[in-house]
């Protein structure tokens, strides 16, 4: 639905010739990677992923964020709900549909007995 064009989700040898690419490119990648003295990832899910494709350690260097000021933030303070979803924006994110969602959650919760009076 979201990840292939209409031409390759009509048509079965589309689809096939698609996955075949794919299963290509990956065999390419992972003969790449191998041939790799040392590899490092930002994140354990990246990290896993290329150990899987590779083979081998993979390395987790997490980057660099100074959360000293965030530290200091008071915690037990009063706040304004708030959703915050962080995406690339690409068709199978469907942002649109989240946001159709919690505009359907919000309006049941009105509807309910939660007192909904500081929400926007």
């Amino acid at each position: 639905m979201y990840n292939n064009r209409g031409l390759v989700a009509r048509s079965a040898l589309a689809a096939r010739a698609k996955l075949l690419y794919y299963r290509a490119m990956m065999a390419a990648y992972s003969c790449a990677g191998r041939c790799a003295a040392a590899a490092a990832a930002n994140s354990s899910w990246t990290r896993r992923h290329i150990e899987r494709l590779w083979g081998g350690a993979v390395r987790t260097v997490f980057p660099p964020c100074d959360n000293r000021a965030l530290a200091a933030l008071p915690i037990d303070r009063e706040r304004m709900p708030l959703v915050l979803s962080v995406a690339q924006f690409r068709p199978e994110k469907d942002q649109l549909l989240q946001v159709r969602a919690f505009a359907a959650a919000l309006s049941l919760a009105k509807e309910s007995a939660i007192d909904c009076s500081r929400w926007q």
